[in-house]
């Protein structure tokens, strides 16, 4: 699933994030009984969504019907379901079912794991999917929140959330600091203990994901989609002076190292 986060190098991670890395290569087998999921994730995934898609992970993988791809394709059938939801009108409903297939998003992976399938065209059916959710859903709430009105109190936060969110994503791809790869653990495939590993799981607020939740299920669960848009435009534009100012930082301090080197 998409998440924009700021690449972290070995030689800035904390000496715990080291040794869990050390701990667990990213293609290490998960112990049998257990649910491979990631080390770091968005605060949304880790509180609410990995509590519910692990244990569910693991009771799919015991149907050889239930395939990866499949579960990908389920989530974006969830997905264009909750698109004509939203263009119905019923918001409600609509910002559910957005969630339940982010659920089922988040446990083909999982389900892959767990079956010891690795496949890079998974991966890219993945962030199809990803995408087809965004835009579908994206569009239809955002054509019902306007409306018939075309005045800048309504286009801007409409317009602003999914530019911040691109820019956000560009930023982070194009950051030029090596990120290894991302770390993973094994979990139980029960609630309480994957809720037990959330707070040192939890990446720092506005994330895609976060932002995501905030957009297109916060806003429409409370009625407010126009201001659910603002306040995820404004968490994105948070998390990229964040990633900019990290950046900044870095670039100095290599720039000193390499200044040292040469004297």
């Amino acid at each position: 699933m998409s998440t924009a986060r700021a690449a972290r190098t070995e030689g800035r991670a904390t000496k715990r994030e080291i040794a869990r890395r050390r701990r667990r290569s990213p293609h290490e087998e998960a112990p049998s009984g257990s649910v491979t999921i990631k080390d770091r994730d968005a605060c949304w995934t880790v509180f609410v969504i990995d509590p519910l898609a692990v244990p569910l992970s693991a009771l799919a993988a015991r149907f050889r019907a239930v395939t990866p791809n499949r579960l990908t394709g389920l989530s974006v059938l969830l997905a264009l379901g909750a698109a004509a939801l939203f263009a119905s009108r019923q918001l409600v409903a609509g910002a559910l079912v957005y969630q339940l297939s982010f659920v089922v998003d988040c446990m083909d992976g999982k389900v892959a794991s767990m079956r010891q399938l690795r496949s890079s065209w998974g991966g890219f059916f993945d962030v199809s999917g990803d995408t087809v959710r965004f835009v579908a859903c994206f569009t239809a709430l955002a054509i019902v929140s306007v409306g018939g009105t075309l005045d800048a109190v309504h286009l801007l936060p409409v317009l602003l959330y999914p530019c911040t969110r691109f820019g956000l994503l560009g930023m982070a791809e194009a950051r030029p600091f090596a990120a290894g790869p991302r770390g993973m653990m094994a979990v139980a495939p029960r609630a309480w203990d994957v809720l037990r590993l959330a707070p040192r799981r939890a990446t720092k607020p506005g994330t895609t994901v976060d932002a995501e939740a905030v957009a297109l299920t916060l806003g429409p669960l409370t009625g407010l989609t126009l201001e659910g848009f603002a306040l995820a435009a404004i968490l994105h534009l948070m998390h990229a002076a964040v990633l900019f100012a990290g950046s900044l930082r870095q670039a100095e301090v290599e720039r000193r190292h390499t200044a040292a080197a040469g004297e």
